[in-house]
């Protein structure tokens, strides 16, 4: 990976329960260019995404979020 970070913040609709949870955070960290993903803790509406813009864009990292069946959006877009 190159030396280029950014984070993005999705919101996440469905209330998800800690399995589902531990899904999603595991399907987005496996992502091409994604260095973690996590949910918040204590709203886990909110999952923050540590990923490389000059290998993955927010939107494509948005539709690997939805095409596992979540929907959410992007923070502050």
């Amino acid at each position: 990976m190159s030396k280029f970070t950014a984070d993005i913040l999705f919101h996440i609709d469905e209330k998800l329960d800690e399995h589902r949870v531990h899904e999603v955070e595991s399907n987005m960290a496996f992502q091409k260019g994604v260095r973690s993903a996590c949910v918040n803790c204590t709203n886990p509406h909110l999952m923050l995404v540590d990923y490389d813009p000059m290998v993955v864009k927010a939107q494509k990292l948005l539709g690997a979020l939805t095409a596992h069946g979540v929907h959410a959006e992007m923070v502050g877009f």
